[in-house]
């Protein structure tokens, strides 16, 4: 007898909804993604130059400073990137973290600072969720003498808060598309004063490491941003590479 096609348009047809379906939940994330970058600050990277280290034609290059200490600074407001700051607010459950010391096990913050602390402290990292940056890094001088300087399993601070920034700024978020508006600009932790951090931010004075601006610009670039450097430039990721004995 003849062939009898209609499962396959049963087939056919299923999949064309599945697809709709996708397609449906696709854009509301787009929709929803696109209202929290609304709330968040507009990065202004002509606000500040400095001459380029990359060298390469140009001569300047943007830079944006930040620090927020869970309130804006002059700097932050001058720049427009107080959510590169570790106490920016992200919300309840705005930051899932799963530590290598526990694998499948996902935990949520607020804020990158308590998920970076709670990265010394895996076992008690729930007591860490709820805690603001300014809470987190008290409880963590608290708690001092029983920190995990494997990081959570990371194997270094280095490392952990590189598993943190990728986390708050994972592709596709509001935090990624905002940190991609700050170009090629060279992003700097400016303290509020000298002797707080020397390896994090620039030390207020400009003796600091400034791991945190440097990290994030290689963050920046893993999401697409500032890699092809105009002028002849290398990128942010090259430079540091060539220049720091870190691992990137």
């Amino acid at each position: 007898g003849g062939e009898w096609r209609a499962p396959q348009v049963a087939s056919d047809r299923e999949r064309l909804i599945a697809g709709k379906m996708l397609l449906e939940q696709e854009l509301e994330r787009l929709r929803a993604m696109m209202v929290a970058l609304d709330k968040l600050p507009v990065p202004n990277p002509a606000a500040v130059s400095m001459p380029d280290p990359r060298g390469g034609e140009g001569g300047n290059v943007g830079v944006i400073a930040f620090y927020y200490p869970d309130s804006e600074t002059a700097w932050d407001k001058l720049c427009g990137a107080c959510f590169l700051g570790n106490f920016w607010d992200l919300g309840p459950e705005g930051l899932k973290l799963e530590a290598k010391c526990s694998p499948g096990e996902e935990k949520s913050f607020t804020n990158a600072e308590a998920a970076f602390q709670a990265l010394k402290f895996w076992p008690q990292a729930g007591d860490f969720r709820e805690l603001s940056g300014g809470e987190a890094f008290r409880l963590k001088v608290k708690l001092s003498g029983k920190e995990d300087r494997s990081y959570g399993g990371f194997g270094s601070n280095w490392k952990g808060m590189r598993a943190v920034l990728d986390a708050k700024f994972a592709k596709g978020t509001a935090c990624a598309e905002a940190l991609l508006r700050t170009g090629d600009a060279f992003l700097l932790e400016h303290n509020a004063r000298p002797g707080r951090d020397k390896i994090w931010s620039d030390n207020n004075k400009g003796d600091g490491t400034n791991w945190l601006g440097m990290q994030l610009m290689l963050v920046r670039d893993s999401l697409g941003g500032s890699a092809a450097a105009a002028g002849g430039r290398c990128s942010w990721s090259e430079h540091i590479r060539d220049a720091c004995t870190i691992d990137t």
